[in-house]
């Protein structure tokens, strides 16, 4: 019924899958580290946002302010 035969070609698919879960945890190991080091608290939804999106959300959490200097804008602000 089932047949467990390893094949070139699962062989190849397994591969990319554990490299794409390897550079998902990279990715978001990478994430934390720099949220940690910017001073943010909330860092558990970027993380897993990095498991699946990687790169684009490193550079998102790269691209933010210290949370020190982090300003939300008010509805008189330009």
């Amino acid at each position: 019924m089932f047949s467990f035969e390893a094949v070139p070609g699962l062989i190849t698919q397994l591969t990319l899958v554990f490299l794409y879960l390897v550079y998902g945890v990279v990715c978001a190991a990478t994430t934390n580290k720099v949220l940690q080091y910017k001073g943010y608290e909330d860092r558990p939804g970027w993380v897993i946002a990095a498991l699946f999106f990687g790169l684009f959300i490193l550079i998102g959490a790269a691209g933010l302010p210290l949370a020190r200097d982090a300003q939300f804008p008010s509805h008189g602000m330009e």
